[in-house]
Protein backbone atom coordinates (compact mmCIF):
# COMPACT_ATOMS: atom_id res chain seq x y z
CA UNK A 1 0.00 0.00 0.00
CA UNK A 2 2.76 2.46 0.92
CA UNK A 3 4.59 1.69 -2.31
CA UNK A 4 1.47 2.26 -4.40
CA UNK A 5 0.70 5.49 -2.54
CA UNK A 6 4.25 6.75 -3.07
CA UNK A 7 4.09 5.82 -6.75
CA UNK A 8 0.77 7.60 -7.14
CA UNK A 9 2.11 10.70 -5.36
CA UNK A 10 5.22 10.79 -7.56
CA UNK A 11 3.05 10.42 -10.65
CA UNK A 12 0.87 13.35 -9.58
CA UNK A 13 3.94 15.49 -8.95
CA UNK A 14 5.43 14.60 -12.34
CA UNK A 15 2.13 15.36 -14.09
CA UNK A 16 1.84 18.68 -12.24
CA UNK A 17 5.43 19.59 -13.16
CA UNK A 18 4.74 18.75 -16.82
CA UNK A 19 1.65 20.95 -16.84
CA UNK A 20 3.58 23.81 -15.22
CA UNK A 21 6.34 23.57 -17.83
CA UNK A 22 3.77 23.51 -20.66
CA UNK A 23 2.03 26.61 -19.25
CA UNK A 24 5.35 28.46 -18.92
CA UNK A 25 6.30 27.54 -22.51
CA UNK A 26 2.90 28.71 -23.74
CA UNK A 27 3.33 32.07 -21.99
CA UNK A 28 6.84 32.46 -23.40
CA UNK A 29 5.61 31.70 -26.92
CA UNK A 30 2.79 34.22 -26.59
CA UNK A 31 5.10 37.05 -25.45
CA UNK A 32 8.07 36.06 -27.61
CA UNK A 33 7.16 38.40 -30.46
CA UNK A 34 6.67 41.41 -28.19
CA UNK A 35 9.91 40.69 -26.34
CA UNK A 36 11.84 40.37 -29.60
CA UNK A 37 10.38 43.66 -30.87
CA UNK A 38 11.43 45.44 -27.65
CA UNK A 39 14.97 44.04 -27.95
CA UNK A 40 15.18 45.07 -31.62
CA UNK A 41 13.95 48.56 -30.73
CA UNK A 42 16.58 48.96 -28.00
CA UNK A 43 19.42 47.63 -30.20
CA UNK A 44 18.34 49.68 -33.22
CA UNK A 45 18.16 52.82 -31.08
CA UNK A 46 21.68 52.17 -29.80
CA UNK A 47 23.06 51.78 -33.34
CA UNK A 48 21.25 54.94 -34.47
CA UNK A 49 22.79 56.82 -31.55
CA UNK A 50 26.28 55.57 -32.48
CA UNK A 51 25.76 56.44 -36.14
CA UNK A 52 24.49 59.90 -35.25
CA UNK A 53 27.57 60.60 -33.10
CA UNK A 54 29.87 59.50 -35.92
CA UNK A 55 28.00 61.71 -38.35
CA UNK A 56 28.37 64.71 -36.05
CA UNK A 57 32.09 64.10 -35.66
CA UNK A 58 32.69 63.58 -39.39
CA UNK A 59 30.80 66.74 -40.42
CA UNK A 60 32.12 68.99 -37.66
CA UNK A 61 34.62 70.69 -39.97
CA UNK A 62 31.91 71.45 -42.53
CA UNK A 63 29.52 72.80 -39.88
CA UNK A 64 32.18 75.17 -38.55
CA UNK A 65 31.77 77.31 -41.70
CA UNK A 66 28.12 78.00 -40.83
CA UNK A 67 27.45 79.87 -37.57
CA UNK A 68 24.03 78.34 -37.01
CA UNK A 69 25.21 74.78 -37.66
CA UNK A 70 28.28 75.34 -35.49
CA UNK A 71 26.03 76.50 -32.64
CA UNK A 72 23.77 73.45 -33.05
CA UNK A 73 26.75 71.10 -33.15
CA UNK A 74 28.20 72.62 -29.98
CA UNK A 75 24.86 72.14 -28.26
CA UNK A 76 24.65 68.50 -29.37
CA UNK A 77 28.20 67.78 -28.22
CA UNK A 78 27.52 69.31 -24.81
CA UNK A 79 24.77 66.76 -24.15
CA UNK A 80 25.84 63.95 -21.87
CA UNK A 81 24.11 61.10 -20.07
CA UNK A 82 24.33 60.94 -16.28
CA UNK A 83 24.18 57.25 -15.35
CA UNK A 84 22.70 57.79 -11.88
CA UNK A 85 19.95 60.09 -13.08
CA UNK A 86 19.23 57.81 -16.05
CA UNK A 87 18.87 54.78 -13.76
CA UNK A 88 16.48 56.66 -11.47
CA UNK A 89 14.44 57.85 -14.47
CA UNK A 90 14.23 54.36 -15.99
CA UNK A 91 13.17 52.87 -12.66
CA UNK A 92 10.43 55.49 -12.33
CA UNK A 93 9.26 54.92 -15.90
CA UNK A 94 9.07 51.15 -15.38
CA UNK A 95 6.95 51.73 -12.26
CA UNK A 96 4.69 54.09 -14.22
CA UNK A 97 4.12 51.35 -16.80
CA UNK A 98 3.03 48.95 -14.06
CA UNK A 99 0.73 51.54 -12.48
CA UNK A 100 -1.04 52.32 -15.76
CA UNK A 101 -1.49 48.64 -16.59
CA UNK A 102 -3.05 48.15 -13.16
CA UNK A 103 -5.32 51.16 -13.61
CA UNK A 104 -6.49 49.97 -17.02
CA UNK A 105 -7.37 46.47 -15.82
CA UNK A 106 -9.08 47.96 -12.76
CA UNK A 107 -11.27 50.06 -15.05
CA UNK A 108 -12.08 47.03 -17.23
CA UNK A 109 -12.88 44.94 -14.16
CA UNK A 110 -15.21 47.64 -12.82
CA UNK A 111 -17.00 47.89 -16.17
CA UNK A 112 -17.47 44.14 -16.46
CA UNK A 113 -18.78 43.76 -12.91
CA UNK A 114 -21.03 46.83 -13.02
CA UNK A 115 -22.52 46.83 -16.52
CA UNK A 116 -21.58 43.62 -18.32
CA UNK A 117 -22.16 40.96 -15.67
CA UNK A 118 -25.63 40.02 -16.98
CA UNK A 119 -25.14 40.57 -20.69
CA UNK A 120 -24.56 37.75 -23.23
CA UNK A 121 -20.93 36.59 -23.50
CA UNK A 122 -20.67 37.88 -27.09
CA UNK A 123 -21.35 41.44 -25.93
CA UNK A 124 -18.82 41.14 -23.10
CA UNK A 125 -16.20 39.75 -25.49
CA UNK A 126 -16.83 42.68 -27.83
CA UNK A 127 -16.07 45.16 -25.03
CA UNK A 128 -12.93 43.29 -23.98
CA UNK A 129 -11.76 43.10 -27.61
CA UNK A 130 -11.88 46.88 -27.98
CA UNK A 131 -9.16 47.80 -30.47
CA UNK A 132 -8.15 51.03 -28.74
CA UNK A 133 -7.82 49.31 -25.39
CA UNK A 134 -5.77 46.45 -26.80
CA UNK A 135 -3.43 48.84 -28.59
CA UNK A 136 -3.00 50.76 -25.35
CA UNK A 137 -2.05 47.56 -23.52
CA UNK A 138 0.58 46.82 -26.18
CA UNK A 139 1.93 50.37 -25.90
CA UNK A 140 2.25 50.20 -22.11
CA UNK A 141 3.76 46.72 -22.26
CA UNK A 142 6.34 47.88 -24.82
CA UNK A 143 7.10 50.92 -22.69
CA UNK A 144 7.70 48.83 -19.59
CA UNK A 145 9.73 46.23 -21.51
CA UNK A 146 12.06 48.84 -23.04
CA UNK A 147 12.61 50.55 -19.68
CA UNK A 148 13.35 47.18 -18.03
CA UNK A 149 15.78 46.15 -20.78
CA UNK A 150 17.67 49.44 -20.48
CA UNK A 151 17.85 49.00 -16.70
CA UNK A 152 19.18 45.48 -17.18
CA UNK A 153 21.75 46.73 -19.70
CA UNK A 154 22.96 49.36 -17.27
CA UNK A 155 23.18 46.78 -14.48
CA UNK A 156 25.47 44.65 -16.68
CA UNK A 157 27.62 47.67 -17.51
CA UNK A 158 26.37 47.94 -21.11
CA UNK A 159 26.19 51.65 -22.01
CA UNK A 160 23.20 53.12 -23.80
CA UNK A 161 22.87 56.47 -25.48
CA UNK A 162 20.64 59.48 -25.40
CA UNK A 163 18.54 58.11 -28.24
CA UNK A 164 17.56 55.07 -26.13
CA UNK A 165 16.54 57.36 -23.30
CA UNK A 166 14.61 59.55 -25.71
CA UNK A 167 12.69 56.55 -27.10
CA UNK A 168 11.62 55.30 -23.66
CA UNK A 169 10.68 58.85 -22.62
CA UNK A 170 8.50 59.30 -25.72
CA UNK A 171 6.81 55.96 -24.98
CA UNK A 172 6.18 57.09 -21.40
CA UNK A 173 4.68 60.42 -22.45
CA UNK A 174 2.50 58.64 -25.05
CA UNK A 175 1.31 56.22 -22.37
CA UNK A 176 0.30 59.02 -20.00
CA UNK A 177 -1.45 61.12 -22.63
CA UNK A 178 -3.22 58.11 -24.18
CA UNK A 179 -4.66 57.15 -20.81
CA UNK A 180 -6.65 60.39 -20.80
CA UNK A 181 -8.31 59.43 -24.09
CA UNK A 182 -8.85 55.87 -22.90
CA UNK A 183 -10.36 57.10 -19.61
CA UNK A 184 -12.91 59.21 -21.44
CA UNK A 185 -13.74 56.29 -23.71
CA UNK A 186 -14.30 54.04 -20.68
CA UNK A 187 -17.28 56.17 -19.62
CA UNK A 188 -18.90 55.46 -22.99
CA UNK A 189 -18.74 51.72 -22.29
CA UNK A 190 -21.08 52.10 -19.31
CA UNK A 191 -23.74 52.03 -22.04
CA UNK A 192 -23.47 48.68 -23.89
CA UNK A 193 -25.21 50.31 -26.85
CA UNK A 194 -21.99 52.22 -27.59
CA UNK A 195 -20.53 48.97 -28.93
CA UNK A 196 -22.88 49.14 -31.91
CA UNK A 197 -20.66 51.64 -33.74
CA UNK A 198 -17.60 49.39 -33.31
CA UNK A 199 -19.55 46.35 -34.48
CA UNK A 200 -20.90 48.29 -37.47
CA UNK A 201 -17.43 49.39 -38.60
CA UNK A 202 -16.14 45.81 -38.37
CA UNK A 203 -19.15 44.55 -40.36
CA UNK A 204 -18.56 47.11 -43.09
CA UNK A 205 -14.88 46.14 -43.20
CA UNK A 206 -15.65 42.44 -43.67
CA UNK A 207 -18.20 43.24 -46.40
CA UNK A 208 -15.68 45.42 -48.25
CA UNK A 209 -13.01 42.73 -48.05
CA UNK A 210 -15.43 40.11 -49.34
CA UNK A 211 -16.45 42.24 -52.33
CA UNK A 212 -12.82 42.94 -53.32
CA UNK A 213 -12.02 39.29 -53.92
CA UNK A 214 -13.10 39.53 -57.60
CA UNK A 215 -12.80 36.01 -58.99
CA UNK A 216 -12.51 34.34 -55.57
CA UNK A 217 -15.51 36.30 -54.35
CA UNK A 218 -17.76 34.10 -56.52
CA UNK A 219 -16.58 30.93 -54.83
CA UNK A 220 -18.85 29.55 -52.14
CA UNK A 221 -16.01 28.68 -49.71
CA UNK A 222 -14.77 32.28 -49.51
CA UNK A 223 -18.26 33.70 -49.12
CA UNK A 224 -19.05 31.14 -46.41
CA UNK A 225 -15.89 32.19 -44.55
CA UNK A 226 -16.84 35.87 -44.58
CA UNK A 227 -20.42 35.05 -43.61
CA UNK A 228 -19.08 33.29 -40.50
CA UNK A 229 -17.03 36.37 -39.64
CA UNK A 230 -20.09 38.63 -39.89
Amino acid sequence: FHVLRTRHSLGDRARSSRESVQIVLLILRSVGGSFLFAVVLVVASAFIDIGFKRFINSTDAFASHWPVLAFVYRGLKSLHLDSGTAAALLSTLAQIAGVFLGLYFAVVGTLVSARYANVPPNVRDLMIADKLGNQYIRLVALFGAVATLLLAAQSFGIPFGLFNLMIVTVLGVATILSFVILGRRAFEFFDPGSLVSQLGSELIGWINRATRLRFFGRQHAFQAHYQKQT
